[in-house]
């Protein structure tokens, strides 16, 4: 009986099991936005890539 009371009263691995709950929380977050995120950075690289390959002509370019 003595075990079981001490058990309840012991704090120290209630903060492992805090943090273990936390960083799980976060790598499902993580996960689940990753396929949005991943869509989000090809779009990026894409407009980056067109601006780079098609540059604006210099007659349609306004004056300096």
């Amino acid at each position: 009986m003595t075990l079981l009371r001490r058990l309840v009263r012991e704090e120290e691995g209630q903060g492992i099991v805090e943090y273990a709950l936390v960083i799980a929380v976060i790598s499902l977050l993580a996960i689940a936005a990753g396929p949005t995120l991943v869509a989000a950075i090809q779009t990026a690289f894409t407009k980056i890539s067109d601006k780079i390959n098609n540059p604006v002509p210099a007659a349609q370019q306004p004056p300096a």
